[in-house]
């Protein structure tokens, strides 16, 4: 539902015949329509009512053109707003179609991004006051605006542009530039010369045994400006050809695997020239690759952030793992585009999940893994995971204590009615965790233990993942005990200079008193300090005034009692 506005108070609540206190959002803006009487915001209780001026009632503008998402909404198609002939209201047509208002042909895209209307006089006169718009998934195209602002044609300017995040006018030389989220460039685009062509390889098959027969293609390889290309194979083994389509046979002696870099040149008629290469590798098999850490369709919990742990199963026929290459990340989609995380390169990784989704806006998560081998055949899975819009399932605590040879774990649960299993997991760093043991879900209300004999030396942070249904999952409270067990109260450095550490595991009471006596029992320092019951107690003390020599402490807080000695060694 659309929130409220607790700045539009609805004049016709009354709390019996209408029950809605304020008028939300969506109230407040009233669909456009050919006649723009018709466009009117009226009251939810009363539809013959419009909302008064003083509560700010708009009109919605619709958006000049439309494009389908190329990644998840195939055939390409843009789509221009128009107004039905029978009531007004709008709906949309191609652009292709002849009662569209816009020149232009079908496109795609994923991720729209402001352009720049071009003002200087570098590009000749058909360019000027006229504004250029792209996209993240590759192009930027001209959209033409009559003097009323109306656009009235859209035109390609740049089929090929990857990755680019930023586009600028640079008003000194009058060419535009524009930034690519890949490889840390900057590319300019200025008028004259000739742009080099695309070069597009496609291959029948490119993995085999020692002797492989491949058909390539290079007919998807063009010119922006339409000049005839002629083609170059380099086959890696000493063979070429200028075919547009060559079929080529490789071969190797022996077992062992090897590959080959076929690299294609495409040239047009001005002599620019763009090249592409793929691998062909004999003797070899892609590695085989499976994520096991999570299911693809798994629903993340909205309470708070999370970490996914990102692990695989891979095998490859050819290669030992260490020789293979791991390639992981994340895509957080919204609506209809993405914001990719940064790679991770490395057999096990993780993902920091942020609790989005369900609400007007849709979000989700995709988690790609490709994997290499040595010879650069590939392998990429790719699953997603999506918000759990039916909310928390089971409510957990985790609670531990530490011993001399163990950490004992506990949780319980209240309701167990939806979920499956639990999955006791451990990490070191809180980001990679590692699964300790599964236990089905009694079913009833239960309480769960865990003896962790094999602890890891230092902090050990725990949570219970829980599975619920349709692979929904969530997560207790995270616990972190210490092994060996850390003591009750630690005073550190010892011997020390001019400052020393008391460090109170739990405090008791809601005042913490230190004491320093020197040998013969009298009083150096007497000073109290606040505490909060429960939490750690954290305070350090200068000790400039001491001179070296042995010292005892005395730490008081409600009923606990503990004193030791330090020595002051100040060189």
């Amino acid at each position: 539902p659309a929130p409220p506005n607790p700045q539009a108070p609805n004049p016709l609540y009354d709390g019996a015949n209408c029950t809605q206190e304020f008028l939300t959002f969506r109230d407040l803006l009233a669909r456009t329509n050919a006649d723009p009487q018709l466009a009117v915001a009226t009251n939810p209780c009363d539809p013959a009512q419009p909302i008064p001026p003083e509560l700010r009632p708009m009109v919605e503008t619709l958006p000049a053109l439309t494009w389908s998402n190329k990644n998840w909404n195939k055939p390409a198609r843009a789509f221009v707003p128009i107004f039905k002939e029978t009531d007004g209201r709008p709906t949309g047509v191609e652009i292709i179609d002849p009662r569209s208002p816009i020149e232009g042909d079908n496109f795609e895209g994923f991720s729209s991004l402001g352009g720049v209307v071009y003002t200087a006089e570098s590009f000749p006169p058909e360019y000027r006051g006229k504004y250029f718009h792209f996209d993240f998934s590759g192009w930027i195209q001209i959209f033409h605006f009559d003097e009323q602002h109306r656009l009235v044609a859209v035109e390609p300017f740049h089929r090929n542009p990857k990755d680019l995040i930023h586009l600028a006018l640079n008003p000194r030389d009058g060419c535009l530039y524009y930034i690519r989220l890949t490889g840390g460039q900057i590319r300019k685009i200025c008028y004259g010369g000739n742009p080099p062509p695309v070069a597009v390889i496609e291959h029948s098959q490119n993995f085999g045994g020692s002797t492989l027969e491949v058909q390539f293609d290079a007919s998807k390889s063009y010119d922006p400006n339409g000049l005839p290309l002629s083609y170059h194979w380099d086959f890696g083994d000493g063979n070429t050809s200028t075919l547009p389509a060559p079929t080529h046979t490789f071969s190797t002696s022996g077992t062992a695997p090897r590959s080959f870099r076929v690299t294609l040149t495409v040239t047009d008629s001005l002599g620019a020239a763009d090249s592409s290469f793929a691998i062909v590798s004999l003797n070899n098999t892609p590695p085989q690759v499976t994520i096991t850490s999570f299911e693809d369709g798994d629903r993340y919990p909205l309470d708070g952030p999370s970490v996914l742990a990102l692990q695989a199963h891979v095998e490859d026929a050819e290669h030992p793992r260490e020789q293979l290459h791991w390639r992981w990340q994340a895509f957080l989609h919204h609506n209809d585009h993405y914001h990719p995380d940064p790679p991770l390169e490395t057999p096990a990784a993780y993902a920091f999940i942020s609790p989005l989704g369900c609400e007007e806006e849709t979000y989700w998560y995709r988690i790609e893994l490709t994997v290499t081998d040595p010879e650069g055949l590939a392998t990429t899975v790719t699953q997603n995971i999506y918000p759990n819009c039916d909310g928390a399932f089971t409510a957990l605590n985790l609670t531990g204590e530490s011993f001399e040879d163990h950490l004992r774990l506990s949780w319980s649960s209240a309701d167990e009615s939806g979920v499956r299993q639990y999955l006791l997991q451990r990490s070191a760093d809180g980001l990679h965790f590692e699964t300790l043991r599964t236990f089905p879900a009694l079913g009833v209300p239960s309480t769960y233990a865990f003896e962790d004999r094999s602890p890891l030396l230092g902090s050990n942070i725990y949570r219970v993942k829980a599975l619920g249904p349709d692979g929904a999952y969530q997560y207790s409270n995270w616990l972190t005990l210490s092994f060996p067990p850390e003591p009750d109260l630690r005073v550190f450095p010892n011997p020390v200079r001019q400052t020393a550490n008391f460090h109170l595991r739990e405090a008791f009471d809601e005042r913490v008193r230190i004491r320093l006596f020197d040998p013969q029992g009298a009083t150096l320092l007497d000073r109290s300090f606040e505490a909060q019951p429960g939490e750690r107690f954290e305070q350090s003390l200068l000790l400039p005034h001491l001179g070296n020599g042995l010292y005892f402490y005395l730490l008081e807080n409600g009923a606990f009692r503990k004193g030791g000695s330090i020595v002051v060694l100040k060189g």
